[in-house]
């Protein structure tokens, strides 16, 4: 799998985007071919000897020239070894995985073997039997035949993907006679991890805003000659920490925050702003922060602190609510007062009916 980057910086809310996220879904369809995994290891040899080699290594290759071999009697020898782990493909079904041992029996009689593979742990196995036989069998016993077991779509999904899978070799005795078994290569092919991917969803995911109030500020611009040309729709959004300005053809955002710091610094979680248009100037309030004002008709480009007192008879007040009545700013539902003079605060605490207004 290969993790992709993006570059957000040239979007318009580029800002404003915590992150991009891709959900991707892969399929193996079979473009990406399948991969081949091989013993890794002996377990347990007893009755088998090996031929051209001294252990699992030559099962890795198809030479009939190196073998493990049985000894061709009435007894039951299990070969066990380990194959190299792998990461779970996706989406596994019926014959996806495959299970091949190449083998021949050590006489032309009939010969049956099985093979088994572990998996929970090892504590459960899947078992395929097969039977040698010169007609009506799954092989010729004289010659090297490719014995293929695909497992079912259940099989593959349990197995214990991402550890070594055990598995064994076992040559029975059934019927009359001496019987022996050959085996030249033992291989496990799944669907490789290249397979192909697809893009299923891609979305955007914003940072948290406690919520956001949009409002219309109409005020009058005079042209070069003084003729009123017409109100014009302002529209600003207030988030956790900014307040921004819309431009006139509604297709970008400006920063339009207070120098001095970012909103939502304090102690609680910024409220809903609420705007208000009083004269020329547009008033904001979230309750957490100072209540600011957009001084247009005094050519400002940012808001500031409306209230910015230094005397012990001027109060700083937060509200969540504001308006204009009769020509007065009035906040509402009141937090904390703080007196600008330094002195304790006036007031402490919410007072959810309490309203404040500009003087006469």
């Amino acid at each position: 799998y290969e993790v992709a980057s993006f570059d957000v910086s040239d979007l318009a809310l580029g800002e404003y985007m915590e992150e991009l996220r891709l959900k991707l879904s892969f399929s193996h369809d079979g473009v990406g071919g399948t991969q081949t995994l091989n013993p890794a290891s002996d377990v347990s040899t007893t009755g088998w000897t090996f031929v051209g080699g001294s252990d699992f290594n030559i099962l890795k290759d198809s030479l009939d020239t190196t073998y493990m071999m049985t000894a061709t009697d009435t007894s039951e020898y299990t070969y066990k070894g380990t194959i190299t782990t792998s990461t779970e493909p996706e989406s596994l079904g019926a014959g996806d995985v495959k299970i091949t041992v190449r083998a021949k029996g050590a006489s032309e009689f009939n010969q049956y073997f099985k093979v088994r593979i572990y998996y929970n742990g090892g504590a459960n196995s899947y078992t395929k039997r097969f039977f040698m036989a010169a007609t009506g069998g799954d092989g010729d016993p004289s010659t090297w035949t490719d014995y293929t077991w695909s497992l079912t779509a259940g099989q593959a999904q349990s197995l214990d993907w991402g550890t070594a899978f055990t598995y064994e070799v076992v040559k029975e005795f059934r019927g009359t006679g001496n019987r022996g078994l050959y085996v030249s290569e033992v291989d496990m092919q799944v669907p490789s991890v290249g397979g192909t991917g697809t893009v299923s969803e891609v979305y955007l995911v914003m940072k948290g805003y406690q919520g956001f109030h949009v409002s219309f500020q109409d005020f009058i611009l005079p042209n070069d000659n003084d003729e009123p040309i017409g109100d014009i729709p302002k529209v600003y959004v207030g988030t956790t920490t900014k307040l921004l300005e819309v431009n006139d053809t509604g297709t970008q955002f400006t920063d339009v925050t207070r120098a001095s710091s970012d909103y939502g610094q304090g102690t609680l979680l910024p409220y809903v702003w609420d705007f208000c248009s009083w004269g020329g100037n547009v008033i904001a309030t979230n309750y957490e922060d100072e209540v600011q004002v957009f001084d247009h008709e005094g050519g400002g480009v940012k808001f500031t602190d409306l209230i910015t007192g230094t005397t012990d008879d001027e109060y700083e007040v937060r509200a969540k609510f504001c308006d204009v009545v009769k020509g007065h700013l009035v906040l509402a539902n009141i937090g904390d007062v703080v007196d600008m003079g330094g002195t304790p605060a006036a007031y402490t605490g919410a007072y959810s009916y309490t309203v404040w207004w500009s003087a006469i």
